[in-house]
């Protein structure tokens, strides 16, 4: 009984919480031109790695390949900043060749440095996919590059749990690195990447029909295998139940396309998603219950797709939330939006079971409330099933647009994007052109309070995927052990006297939400949620 009554309270509180967080700082950071951030992942410090693209060459970029001469111009470097938990800088690393790179991807590694990815060019050899490895200070210690003789760009990358990387992008080469491609070098495929801990290459798989297909994310899976989302053009090859018609733009309007495979890249199943219109999924994680969370952007209001807001003369796109079972089976979905465009960039399921996305917004009326101009980014926060919780725009008068948000260990988010915007509104800092903007609320009420009679207490990195690390500067011994949401025993490890940081592989838990309990031998006690992707 006791066990049922506590999951009624946390339940309870958890469904009470409906009101958008505020700001509780926020940092621009750039040059003088344009500065675009894709990522951002909060470190095992509590600080952030961020990442992104900047021609600039000046303020709080130095580095820039090609020098102060490329600054402004059609080239781009990779931009790496690191930030302290208040986001004060820490340091940057310009990446990249001199003509045109940029990052699509960051990951603090389990050395405690930091995995790159993106892509690029040298001017006269074709785009390639990058990985880049630094150390925890931003040192260069090999970097490898992957593609064929025409056009490959990475948007996505994980370090796997074997200590490898899985890259995930768009591919329209025949040769060189890349096999298996469907139709010709005028259109692209899927184009999965495993490699070993030093980057070399172990497998890789091109995905696809005759037209084009674009990836945008992929992520390991409990069962070591990966989930990949983006969009399809096709049906036929690897692609069925295209839901498209001749587009008066595109030739053929792009379906959401979710690919399943195994960890030696074999397809175990696909599933096309969407409508009659334009179509595009961002971003998909496995879920706390096995199935899937996509998150995109459309135009459609038929075959999948319902309760799109469009525009007065023209569809235009609406956030798309997409929950699939374990086997790609459709469970519900939700739009979000206005008569203008809202696009999606990023999902991810929080400690409460619901739903976090990002992206930009530009309308005035539908669920869009509090927009300052042009394009903000755009927060919505949703339960377990998809309803609307709450919904904030942050941003200026200008052009604002973020890419990626997270939940923190505080259980507040930060976002990071771009800002054109100059000072005001909520924008305090403009450097010129577009900077990074980073984004981070106060902690949202989850619903399961952190009691604790231990000071110096803490869980990291968290979330996490493989090991998790629990730091105690009080205990003289005693036990900590990770459970369920219901109590369950799922890992007991005991604490050593004198031990202050014990390390607990979690690999083997299914992605979801979790406690961690310490005990120790003189009767205190203490607990924080984890979230385990």
């Amino acid at each position: 009984m006791k066990r049922i009554f506590t999951l009624f309270v946390v339940v309870s509180a958890m469904s009470s919480f409906a009101q958008a967080p505020a700001i509780q700082w926020q940092k621009s950071y750039g040059g003088t031109y344009t500065d675009i951030a894709t990522v951002i992942r909060q470190t095992t410090d509590g600080g952030y790695i961020v990442a992104g693209s900047t021609n600039s060459d000046d303020v709080d970029v130095t580095g820039l390949n090609g020098g102060a001469s490329n600054a402004g111009t059609g080239n781009s470097d990779m931009w790496v900043i690191r930030l302290n938990a208040s986001g004060g800088f820490k340091w940057g690393k310009c990446l990249g060749g001199g003509w045109i790179d940029g990052a699509t991807d960051v990951r603090q590694t389990t050395d405690g440095g930091f995995a790159v990815a993106g892509w690029g060019n040298c001017g006269v050899c074709p785009y390639a996919y990058y990985l880049y490895k630094l150390d925890s200070s931003g040192s260069l210690l090999w970097y490898k590059s992957y593609g064929g003789n025409t056009y490959e760009e990475a948007a996505s990358m994980q370090q796997t749990k074997d200590g490898g990387f899985i890259l995930a992008g768009t591919s329209s080469s025949t040769n060189g690195q890349v096999t298996g491609h469907h139709g010709d070098s005028t259109t692209t495929d899927y184009w999965v990447v495993k490699t070993d801990t030093a980057g070399n290459i172990q497998w890789q798989k091109s995905y696809g029909g005759s037209l084009n297909e674009t990836a945008a994310s992929v992520s390991q899976t409990k069962d070591g295998g990966y989930i990949i989302s983006g969009y399809s053009q096709s049906d036929d090859g690897d692609v069925t139940g295209h839901h498209g018609t001749p587009c008066s733009f595109t030739g053929y309007c792009n379906d959401i396309w979710i690919v399943k495979i195994d960890s030696t890249g074999t397809i175990q199943w696909q599933k096309s998603l969407g409508g009659t219109d334009e179509d595009e999924a961002a971003d998909v994680h496995q879920t706390a219950d096995g199935g899937y969370i996509v998150a995109g952007s459309v135009k459609s209001d038929d075959g999948d797709v319902t309760g799109t807001h469009p525009g007065p003369v023209i569809a235009t796109f609406d956030y798309w939330l997409v929950k699939l079972d374990g086997s790609g089976t459709l469970q519900w979905e939700k739009t979000f939006g206005g008569t203008f465009d809202e696009v999606a960039h990023s999902v991810q399921q929080t400690t409460d079971g619901g739903y976090i996305i990002a992206g930009k917004a530009r309308s005035l009326n539908g669920d869009v409330t509090g927009i300052y101009g042009g394009s903000d980014y755009w927060i919505v926060k949703t339960d377990s099933v998809g309803k609307l919780q709450w919904e904030k725009c942050y941003g200026g008068t200008s052009e604002d647009e973020a890419f990626c948000v997270q939940q923190t260990t505080d259980r507040g988010y930060v976002i990071a994007g771009s800002t054109f915007s100059p000072v005001g509104d909520d924008i305090t800092r403009s450097l010129g052109g577009a900077d990074f903007w980073i984004v981070k609320t106060v902690s949202a009420n989850s619903g399961i309070a952190d009691v604790s009679s231990v000071n110096n207490f803490h869980i990291y990195p968290n979330p996490a995927e493989a090991d998790l690390f629990v730091s105690d500067f009080e205990l003289q011994g005693g036990e900590v052990m990770i459970t369920d949401i219901f109590g369950r025993r799922l890992i007991v490890k005991t604490l050593m006297t004198n031990n202050y940081k014990t390390t607990i592989d979690i690999s083997g838990l299914m992605t979801g939400i979790y406690l961690v309990i310490l005990k120790g031998n003189d009767g205190r006690s203490a607990f924080e949620k984890l979230i385990k992707e």
